[in-house]
């Protein structure tokens, strides 16, 4: 909440404060994914990198790892480190086509926004019913 009403300070020491409580946490990758976006807006390059290089070792196919990933050359860029931002703006397209979202009913939806459906989706004719006489 705090980082939607612009409360970046606030928003940093409660993702610094879940992340060391609760390192372990399903909601960790989400803290850690936030602390980066925070100090972006803070023009906290160094403590972006930290954030999203460390969810990157937990977690290298996570879903927003495009996105981190082409941030992480721009900070980069900004910090003239240029062979990392090579690095990471190079593997954009191996991560958009390994990102996947998982949907409701296990549909599943690749970086194109192509909807897949499970074979047990099958659209089928709808059944008629037979009019009496």
């Amino acid at each position: 909440m705090a980082y939607q009403l612009q409360q970046y300070d606030e928003a940093r020491m409660a993702y610094e404060q879940l992340l060391k409580l609760f390192p372990k946490s399903n909601r960790a990758g989400e803290a850690l994914y936030g602390l980066g976006w925070t100090a972006l807006r803070q023009e906290q390059c160094e403590m972006a990198v930290e954030a999203w290089q460390t969810l990157l070792q937990r977690d290298p196919d996570v879903m927003q790892a495009p996105d981190i990933h082409y941030h992480l050359g721009q900070c980069y860029i900004q910090l003239a480190k240029y062979p990392d931002a090579r690095r990471h703006l190079g593997s954009i397209p191996r991560h958009r086509q390994r990102a996947r979202w998982r949907g409701a009913g296990g549909c599943t939806a690749d970086s194109n926004g192509r909807v897949q459906r499970p074979a047990k989706w099958a659209v089928r004719e709808p059944r008629r019913l037979r009019e009496e006489a």
